[in-house]
């Protein structure tokens, strides 16, 4: 897990919340790479990752703005020029969707995970991603 830093107005703790998310995530194959939520400016950075290679990453800012980029990332072994072998990775960019703030932008984030389970996991509705992600807008950073 990468890193977490969660700022909001008042609620519980953000270590039990953060840990709720991300078992909830984790059972539907997904993996949380980091979350910097500020609900006061509606600023967010999320990024999860799927083991298959597809990861997502939700951006918004103060003045209303967000987009949820969808990503795969493929391995590859790179040789320069006869030398050694490298491995390496290779990120391909599949969509951008725009979103009128950082809820609306969470939403979407939301549905995604639902409509996308990893390959072999079961799928959760979007509804039961919602409630996983609630408990994040209203925390206390203390």
């Amino acid at each position: 897990m990468g890193a977490l830093a969660i700022r909001g107005p008042s609620a519980p703790s953000v270590g039990d919340a953060t840990r709720a998310l991300a078992c909830g995530l984790q059972r539907i194959g997904w993996e949380i790479r980091e979350v910097d939520i500020d609900t006061v400016a509606g600023r967010a950075v999320v990024r999860l990752h799927r083991f298959d290679g597809r990861w997502l990453h939700l951006a918004a800012d103060d003045i209303g703005r967000a987009s949820l980029e969808r990503w795969q990332r493929d391995a590859i072994v790179y040789r320069y020029r006869g030398g050694p072998q490298c491995d390496g990775h290779e990120d391909r960019f599949l969509g951008r969707s725009r979103h009128e703030g950082l809820r609306s932008g969470l939403r979407s984030l939301c549905t995604y995970i639902a409509d996308n389970p990893a390959p072999g996991f079961p799928s959760l509705t979007s509804a039961d991603v919602r409630r996983l992600v609630a408990p994040l807008l209203t925390l206390n950073p203390e």
